[in-house]
């Protein structure tokens, strides 16, 4: 046998970032769209979030294929309309599709202003705007009234997004999962506890008083005892 060295094939490493390492099923938020979602893809990946977006779906597709899923997080993220626009009934059947149990953000569109071809923009937003009122559920991103003001943020078309648009629309689509997290989150305010009764009036340490060797009125003291 002639001395001939033999090379493993090549091989290139790929790490998957957090986000992709996540499992899609363990996703806490999920976003459906078209292809201006699909232009934000990476940036709400980086986000966490479970993005399933095609180009040219219309809102018709987005209720199919939300009624066909198995389960969803307790947020959903839909950016539909684009497409031929979408009315109040599209829009109630995607609410009824997905239900009462998640919470959804409903992203506006932006289309542009100087063509016959998109005369639906502003009842689509509309209709948009319209849904908190209807179900309280429901939430709003305006991407529309946010990319007025950042006309960098599409391509030439005015519609699909470039890579500053990608991290805008994903900034405000997380900002919206944040506020709408707080608003649904149950919040009980904590109050100091005694280990045993202590009468009206007399000092007692609070927990956040006594780790500052503070020491505070409980129950609060009536305005006639500090008269």
């Amino acid at each position: 046998m002639s001395g001939v060295l033999l090379l493993a094939p090549a091989t290139t490493a790929v790490f998957a970032t957090p986000a992709q390492s996540q499992s899609r099923t363990e996703a806490k938020v999920f976003a459906i769209g078209d292809s201006v979602m699909l232009g934000a893809e990476p940036c709400l990946e980086n986000h966490g979030y479970d993005v399933d977006a095609r180009g040219s779906r219309r809102v018709a597709a987005v209720a199919q294929e939300l009624a066909a899923k198995a389960t969803l997080p307790r947020q959903v993220i839909v950016h539909t309309g684009t497409n031929g626009g979408a009315d109040p009934p599209d829009l109630d059947k995607v609410m009824r599709v997905v239900g009462s149990r998640q919470q959804i953000i409903w992203v506006t569109v932006q289309l542009p202003d100087n063509t016959g071809r998109y005369t639906f923009e502003e009842s689509t937003n509309a209709a948009i705007r319209a849904l908190p009122r209807l179900y309280p559920n429901a939430h709003v991103a305006d991407w529309n009234a946010l990319s007025n003001d950042h006309p960098g943020w599409t391509w030439g078309d005015g519609i699909h997004l470039t890579p500053d648009g990608c991290r805008g629309f994903a900034r405000m689509v997380a900002n919206e999962v944040r506020h709408v997290e707080i608003l649904t989150e149950h919040y009980v305010p904590m109050r100091p506890t005694l280990s045993k009764p202590t009468a009206p009036g007399t000092i007692a340490p609070s927990p956040t008083a006594s780790a500052r060797g503070e020491v505070s009125f409980w129950p609060p003291p009536s305005p006639q005892m500090l008269s």
